[in-house]
């Protein structure tokens, strides 16, 4: 139903940094706190780094992604100490990124009698403050809703059809972004009339029915 739903099958991981020579896996290590250094700091990012921009893909990544568990471990670690420091000063587009992510990026496990476990980033950020903020859900919403606007709209011509699509698809849009953060919201472990209200009010403010989200 929700497009964060994990699919039932997908290939086993690459292998661990633990694998690695010692010297590779400090380096991998290092980029993966680059990385998260660079979403708080992007005028820093070198272009020229390709470890850098590899790490980078695994945030603005449209798609489920596989990672060895322990690069998902220290994402989820690095990764903490960001969603922390954006719930301290308000800095809200990062989080968002992250939470994305998080919602992307998986483990998988394989047990001896063929059962496939998938873990996802989001699992090992659920004690984040800023879940709790009603500031960041409503900056989220309004980002991803822009973003999906502004690549929806550059396909239009402006016709008097077009703007009758327009309200149309942006209506779909943001039901279905909606639908998408309601459930983001609680599997991140706000409570169920939390969910709810929040999705109540943002269908006001987005002027859909509120009878067709519950």
């Amino acid at each position: 139903m929700y497009a964060d739903e994990a699919p039932s099958e997908r290939r086993l991981s690459a292998e661990s940094i633990d694998s690695l020579p010692e010297e590779e896996a400090k380096g991998y290590r290092t980029d993966i706190a680059n990385f998260v250094g660079n979403i708080i700091n992007p005028k820093n990012v070198d272009p020229d780094n390709t470890a850098d921009q590899k790490f980078r893909g695994y945030i603005t990544t449209e798609n489920l992604k596989e990672v060895p568990g322990n690069v998902l471990r220290r994402l989820v670690k690095y990764s903490g100490l960001v969603l922390e420091q954006c719930n301290g000063s308000d800095d809200f587009t990062p989080a968002s990124s992250l939470l994305n992510s998080a919602f992307r990026l998986f483990q998988q496990e394989v047990a001896p009698n063929g059962r496939v476990t998938q873990t996802f980033m989001y699992a090992g950020l659920r004690d984040q403050q800023i879940w709790q903020s009603t500031r960041f859900w409503n900056a989220a919403v309004f980002i991803a809703l822009q973003q999906e606007r502004s690549a929806q709209a550059s396909a239009l011509t402006g016709t008097e059809n077009d703007l009758e699509l327009e309200r149309e698809l942006f209506d779909g849009l943001a039901f279905s972004q909606l639908s998408k953060f309601a459930w983001r919201i609680y599997s991140l472990g706000v409570n169920k009339e939390a969910c709810l209200d929040f999705l109540r009010r943002q269908a006001e403010d987005a002027t859909l029915s509120k009878g067709t989200l519950i």
